[in-house]
């Protein structure tokens, strides 16, 4: 019953342990990547905006070269 429970630490945890001297050191390590990610979700909003306007002006060029079919004129 008294058995302790080894800790499940990363690969990276363990190899940056070493390095890590402060709680501050921890936290900018932490931001860095937080940093990173935010980078790569703009870089891919940014992307997928162009394409979505790229597709907007495709239907808008095939909307306005088909035929209009009873026309109204009040």
């Amino acid at each position: 019953m008294g058995k302790k429970k080894k800790s499940k630490k990363s690969p990276f945890y363990k190899m940056i342990k070493p390095f890590i001297s402060d709680d501050r050191v921890m936290r900018a390590i932490l931001n860095a990547a937080a940093a990173g990610v935010a980078w790569v979700a703009a870089a891919r909003a940014s992307k997928n905006a162009v394409a979505v306007e790229e597709m907007a002006q495709e239907t808008k060029d095939a909307l306005h070269d088909m035929p209009v079919k009873n026309k109204r004129i009040k």
